[in-house]
């Protein structure tokens, strides 16, 4: 009897974690992912921009500054249509308007600063984003750049 019971609680178990993946990807189908680097006018990359996304149809924002490396990523966002601002020190503000992120979908937002004052703007019109065909976290610094 003892061996039944012991048996049915390893079954219990078995049971659990088979179900988990399950419930942890219906929490994030609804969502996607941005990811980018911030480079300079020479191809080099800018460590510590500010990058801020606002969902132009809810007003949701978040805000986040970019690695050494210049890279950033925005997990678990809300599928709409996308502002993101883009600044730093010694900088013109690179703003990208209309950037479609769609359920489910990577896309990947590279952004080019123009050196000048942070007060000055440069707008760009987003098209279609690219999506990754990994999942951003393990994206290399290459496939991020662009080459």
């Amino acid at each position: 009897m003892r061996n039944v019971w012991g048996m049915l609680g390893v079954v219990a178990i078995f049971l659990c974690v088979l179900g988990m993946p399950a419930s942890l990807a219906a929490q994030t189908a609804s969502s996607s992912t941005i990811a980018g680097t911030v480079f300079d006018s020479n191809g080099g990359t800018v460590p510590n921009a500010k990058v801020e996304l606002v969902n132009t149809g809810t007003g949701a924002q978040a805000t986040m500054v970019t690695s050494s490396n210049g890279q950033f990523t925005f997990p678990s966002v809300e599928p709409g249509v996308y502002k993101v601002t883009v600044g730093a020190s010694g900088f013109r503000q690179a703003l990208v308007t209309g950037f479609k992120v769609e359920v489910g979908k990577s896309a990947l937002l590279n952004v080019t600063l123009e050196v000048g004052q942070l007060t000055e703007t440069v707008e760009v019109s987003a098209t279609a984003g690219v999506e990754l065909p990994y999942p951003a976290s393990t994206a290399p610094a290459e496939a991020a750049k662009g080459t």
